[in-house]
C-alpha cells in the first residue's frame, strides 16, 4: 500500500519537533525577554486551539503530501537563564490537506501513515517533545518518536511580551535513524522511495499561566 500512497507527516512527529537540517535561518525577536536574565520565573501554558503544526512530505519536487497534526499540551518556563518546556503530539489528530486527492485516497494515505510501516499510532498515540534550552535561536529538544529518543535542535523565532509567548520556525527533520519500513529504499523502482526528510511549519502561543 505505502506504494500507491505517499507517506507521512510527523510526525511529527512527527510529530513535533526533531530536526535536521534548516530550511531557513531563525532569530530571537528583538521583542523577545527569553533570553534575558530577569530573575523572575515565568511559567506559560500552551494555546493548544491556536497552535498549528503542518508538515510536507515527498517522493520528489513535484510528488508530495501535506497535512497537519495537533498538540494535546505543552507547557515552558524561564526565568531569563534556564528555558525548560515540554509537548504533547497527538498522533491521532493527523490530517492530509492535499487539495486533488478524494476523501477516500485521503483515508487510505492517513490509515498507511498511522500503520506500522511509518509511526505506528496504536502503538504510540503520542509523540513528546522535552525541551531543555534555547540559545542562538534554536530550541535544544529531545523527541521521543516511538519510544525512540531523539535529540535535535530545532531553529526557531521567539517573542514574549510578559503575557503571550510566541515561538515559530520552518525546517527540515530526518528520520532516517528511525529505520522506518516505509522510508527504506525500494531498489526494485528507485524513484517511488519516500524521502525520510518532512517539511515542518510550526507555530506555537502559549500564556502566561
Amino acid at each position: 500500500m505505502k506504494k500507491l500512497i505517499l507517506y507521512f507527516p510527523l510526525l511529527f512527529v512527527f510529530i513535533l519537533f526533531s530536526c535536521g537540517e534548516k530550511k531557513t535561518d531563525a532569530t530571537t525577536s528583538s521583542t523577545s525577554d527569553a533570553s534575558k536574565n530577569t530573575g523572575v520565573v515565568q511559567q506559560f501554558s500552551l494555546d493548544t486551539k491556536s497552535s498549528t503544526l503542518k508538515w510536507k512530505g515527498s517522493q520528489t519536487v513535484d510528488h508530495f503530501h501535506t497535512g497537519t497534526l495537533a498538540f494535546k499540551s505543552g507547557s515552558v518556563e524561564s526565568n531569563g537563564v534556564s528555558f525548560t518546556g515540554e509537548f504533547l503530539i497527538d498522533m491521532s489528530s493527523m490530517t492530509i490537506t492535499d487539495e486533488k486527492m478524494s476523501k477516500g485516497e485521503i483515508e487510505i494515505l492517513k490509515e498507511t501513515l498511522m500503520d506500522v510501516e511509518f509511526f505506528n499510532s496504536s502503538k504510540f498515540p503520542e509523540v513528546s517533545v522535552k525541551v531543555d534550552e534555547f540559545k542562538e535561536g534554536k530550541l535544544k529538544s529531545t523527541i521521543n518518536v516511538l519510544g525512540k529518543p531523539v535529540k535535535r535542535d530545532i531553529p526557531v523565532k521567539m517573542t514574549n511580551d510578559g503575557n503571550k509567548m510566541l515561538i515559530s520556525g520552518v525546517f527540515n527533520l530526518d528520520f532516517k535513524e528511525l529505520n522506518l519500513e516505509g522510508f527504506k529504499e525500494n531498489k526494485e523502482n528507485p524513484d517511488e522511495t519516500i524521502k525520510s526528510v518532512i517539511e515542518y511549519e510550526l507555530n506555537l502561543v502559549l500564556l502566561k499561566k
